[in-house]
């Protein structure tokens, strides 16, 4: 099964990976929590940064 097997992302929602793992686990995938993995990402450090990354 893929992510394509339940509509794929759906861009127009503002929370869209909420959206897919509500569709992937009505489609009988089971989320989980994993504890160890961390992850690292950029977010605006301005107002102009901020609104330039709302309206994509």
């Amino acid at each position: 099964m893929a992510i394509l097997d339940v509509g794929g992302w759906q861009a127009e929602q503002p929370t869209e990976d909420i959206a897919i793992s509500w569709d992937m686990q009505v489609h009988g995938w089971q989320a989980y929590f994993a504890l160890h993995i961390r992850f690292f990402m950029d977010v605006p450090e301005t107002l102009p940064e901020l609104v330039k990354q709302r309206r994509r």
